[in-house]
């Protein structure tokens, strides 16, 4: 046998064995994480008390049934790239509105029934959006805020042609953290006057690489790689087209992060370099042992009364 024969068995012995299960493996990861589910439950059916949430079920339940009595508009807006878009305006006769932007694979009621409640309470108009690919929204891949960023922006606007607020405040969450950072460096209005960001990550590559890690035990790298291709090829996107923390330089609003040092969905080191990127006038709350998503509640009255000391003051040193 020739020597060149035996170099093609080799490489397609290599093929065969590491090269395509690689591929396979990539493709069905990726499907499973950018592709559509509709799988996430509502809070108001659940048992909360299964769920790392059961402390703050009753307040939970309380502030969904609170926005359950509310009769909101709901707002239809095109995206950049042509999606039907849905939000819920709670109209409470104010010249402030808080913008609020879930995280993946959530709603608005999920992640924002209580602030939500907080806010509308302080006096603030409500407004939830639901996220391409998620809920009432067209889409059938999510992006992790690479063109999220620009429905924040469309939404910003769409905003202030309907309803035209003197100020808003833009308040994400995890995903919806990420996608109103990333936002940060647009165009945005000027009646945008402060962000409240809550635990978001940084860079969306090396988020599929720590997540990915943690569950194959190797080096990710080579996966992570093949998903972005495939991000490309079906999403249209690019996983290291931008990240938080470089748009966070180009911030133009005051911000307040918002970030548990315990979080091993979005690592605490993201939302340390999201804080220490951002140029403009800042504060923060970072909790010791709190997981993903949970400061506000684990937080209490002291990250309650600290945020909103921070939003009045920005609000009242924009009426200076």
């Amino acid at each position: 046998m020739e020597w060149y024969h035996i170099l093609l068995i080799i490489l397609g012995a290599v093929l065969v064995l590491f090269v395509l299960p690689l591929f396979i493996s990539s493709y069905f990861a990726f499907n499973h994480i950018f592709k559509r589910n509709n799988g996430e439950g509502k809070f108001e059916d659940m048992d909360l008390s299964v769920t790392p949430y059961k402390p703050y079920e009753e307040d939970i339940k309380k502030a969904i049934a609170f926005f359950k009595t509310l009769n909101p508009e709901v707002v239809n807006v095109k995206s950049h790239d042509g999606l039907r878009l849905q939000g819920y305006y709670y109209n409470n006769n104010s010249d402030v509105t808080v913008m609020f932007v879930h995280g993946y694979r959530a709603s608005p009621l999920n992640n924002f029934s209580t602030v939500g409640k907080k806010m509308y309470e302080e006096g603030y108009n409500v407004f939830f959006i639901d996220q391409r690919a998620h809920n009432a929204s067209e889409g059938k891949y999510t992006t992790f805020g690479i063109k999220e960023r620009y429905d924040v922006r469309t939404w910003l606007y769409k905003l202030n042609d309907l309803y035209n607020p003197k100020k808003v405040i833009l308040y994400g969450l995890s995903m919806g953290c990420a996608s109103s950072e990333m936002a940060l460096s647009l165009e945005l209005p000027k009646n945008l006057k402060l962000a409240v960001l809550d635990c978001g990550f940084n860079d969306v590559f090396d988020l599929m690489m720590y997540q990915t890690q943690k569950r194959i035990k190797i080096n990710p790298y080579l996966s992570v790689k093949i998903m972005n291709i495939y991000a490309k090829l079906f999403a249209g996107f690019d996983m290291l087209e931008t990240k938080s923390s470089d748009s966070l330089k180009e911030a133009k609003v005051p911000c307040f992060f918002i970030h548990g040092k315990k979080d091993d969905v979005v690592p605490f080191s993201h939302g340390l370099e999201n804080y220490e990127a951002c140029p403009t006038k800042k504060d923060c709350i970072f909790l010791e042992d709190v997981d993903h998503a949970r400061c506000y509640y684990a937080g209490g009255k002291d990250l309650e009364e600290k945020l909103m000391k921070f939003i009045k003051e920005v609000l009242e040193e924009g009426e200076k």
